[in-house]
């Protein structure tokens, strides 16, 4: 209970914040402790979600010998490609502690869930009607490819479906066609598509 113990005055107010706070800080495990320079290098795979990388990011953060907590933001927000909303975010509009890190990195993780859901129910609704084309199969060796990410739009594996370029670019002449009027909001309209999937919550 050091941890517990350890934490300051009035600085819990609800359960949520104390979850974050353990989240953030400690997990128990037997594994030995690993270097900073580790939590340095670790960056955001091409494909991967903000999910899983926060899970990697936080997982490597408690296997670490000291309180990093100084250094958490700064190595979190490096590790992020230069372009994400969430990047960007944490430049704009800094945060000062991991609590508030948690708390910005869960909005963007709804908002890339969001995403990622709409993604998939544009494809399944227009997927066998007459105007959807299926695209030519992957260029290069289909062995070499990573086996752990799979696009529905290719059928094939090499990245996930939500950043296959040719679906967004396919979608997005679609709806310059006017042929997903039937599903998009009224009030919508046709610009800006490209941009609305990559906004954030702020």
């Amino acid at each position: 209970m050091r941890w517990f113990n350890g934490l300051k005055t009035n600085s819990i107010n609800s359960y949520k914040q104390l979850t974050q706070a353990f989240g953030s800080r400690f997990i128990t495990n037997s594994r030995a402790p690993r270097p900073l320079s580790l939590l340095l290098s670790l960056s955001m795979r091409e494909g991967e979600t903000l999910k899983a990388y926060s899970d990697r990011y936080w997982e490597m953060y408690n296997e670490m010998d000291e309180n990093f907590d100084d250094v958490s933001i700064s190595t979190f927000k490096s590790g992020l490609p230069t372009e994400h909303g969430l990047r960007k975010s944490l430049t704009s509009k800094l945060v000062t502690s991991v609590r508030q890190l948690m708390d910005r990195i869960d909005k963007y993780k709804r908002v890339e869930e969001d995403q990622l859901e709409l993604v998939h129910q544009v494809l399944e609704k227009i997927k066998n009607e007459p105007f959807f084309k299926w695209p030519n199969k992957m260029a290069g060796d289909s062995i070499k490819r990573n086996r752990s990410l799979y696009c529905q739009y290719h059928q094939e594996h090499e990245y996930t479906t939500e950043d296959c370029r040719n679906l967004w670019n396919h979608l997005d002449q679609l709806v310059r066609e006017g042929k997903l009027r039937h599903l998009l909001h009224p009030s919508s309209g046709h610009q800006g598509q490209e941009d609305d999937h990559a906004k954030g919550p702020d």
